[in-house]
């Protein structure tokens, strides 16, 4: 089992249901197969998400040996320090081959009243799971707001969160917690969060993309955005988020000012309770293939005027290839790169 941060592990597979439409903006071309990709008039187009994830995407996590190992104990309530500074211990390690180690958590609960946070590379938060089905949970919990996962703000770094048999919870009626993918290349495949007003994923300031949610579920009413200052390029993926929404909006004020929170951002193959997609000056946002009702809106605290739209393409229908990201990234690297990271069937991405 391998696990980078903390998720949850479940087996989802999104493809494209027959008579599945093609975007304007990226299809697959009958004859080669290939992806097409439409242009605005001045050139735009939608990235290339492929290299997103460990190593650029494609390459299956290591076997990193363990360091350290956490196990539940009597009358702990907060294992929020145990598990920083076990992280913090094997930050401080020497990188070997390019990891320094691995902090485990024995199968068992674990609550955590603040943020884990792992800014140094080669560091793996790894969990663990029985035949009868125990495993690792951290329960995020306590008053103060936090995220329930930070990573490396500010540092470029390649990382990849998968796995199985770890969860993350909110148990309390409002806990500010979430996943804060704050570097570059990072991919997020088949996570889950659970929890009511909290931000499920929310990326900080001029953070650059590739940015990557791929069939994560997001349970409650939560949202996931560009949370300020223009982040760019990040694409959500057949994920689910049945009470929430996934914004790409202009937050104003709110904060210490985020104003616009996020450019060229898709949502592919989507679903939501609603989307704020909004349309920065000078570049795009695009929810396609997606399922949710679309929310105009002016910035917070104004009435008016209502800010531009972004794209909606094939609104309220699946748009074949049923995967963006794993299209993307079989079209650059083979179809072993998607065995390589557990989608080794054809049809993950068709």
């Amino acid at each position: 089992m391998k696990i980078r941060f903390v998720v949850s592990f479940f087996a989802l597979l999104m493809v494209a249901s027959p008579g599945s439409s093609q975007s304007r903006w990226v299809h697959l071309d009958t004859e080669t197969g290939k992806l097409i990709y439409d242009t605005s008039q001045r050139g735009d187009r939608i990235l290339d998400f492929s290299h997103a994830g460990y190593m650029g995407g494609g390459v299956a996590l290591p076997q990193v040996p363990d360091v350290l190992t956490i196990g539940p104990e009597k009358g702990v309530d907060d294992y929020t320090s145990r598990i920083q500074d076990a992280i913090d211990r094997v930050s401080s390690l020497p990188l070997n081959n390019g990891f320094r180690g691995a902090v485990r958590l024995l199968p068992g609960e674990y609550p955590c009243s603040g943020g884990i946070r792992i800014y140094a590379d080669g560091v793996v938060l790894r969990g663990s799971g029985t035949a009868s089905g125990k495993q690792s949970t951290i329960r995020m919990s306590g008053k103060d707001r936090h995220s329930a996962v930070v990573i490396g703000p500010g540092q470029r770094r390649r990382e990849e969160m998968s796995g199985e048999g770890i969860r993350t919870k909110i148990t309390d009626a409002y806990i500010p917690a979430e996943f804060a993918p704050n570097a570059t290349q990072i991919l997020l495949d088949r996570c889950s969060v659970e929890g009511d007003n909290i931000w499920f994923v929310a990326t900080g300031a001029r953070v650059p993309g590739p940015i990557v949610l791929l069939n994560c579920r997001f349970k409650g009413k939560g949202n996931i955005e560009g949370h300020h200052r223009w982040t760019t390029g990040m694409l959500v993926d057949n994920c689910q988020v049945p009470e929430g929404g996934i914004n790409f909006m202009n937050r104003g004020s709110m904060g210490s000012g985020h104003g616009w929170g996020m450019a060229w951002a898709v949502a592919w193959n989507c679903t939501a309770k609603f989307y704020v997609n909004q349309r920065p000056p000078g570049t795009y946002n695009w929810v396609i293939g997606s399922v949710g009702e679309s929310r105009l809106q002016a910035r917070p605290f104004d009435k008016a005027p209502f800010l531009p739209e972004g794209t909606f393409d094939a609104h309220g229908t699946r748009v074949s290839p049923g995967s963006l990201y794993l299209s993307q990234l079989k079209e650059r690297l083979g179809s072993q790169a998607l065995d390589n990271i557990g989608y080794g069937q054809e049809q993950d991405c068709l």
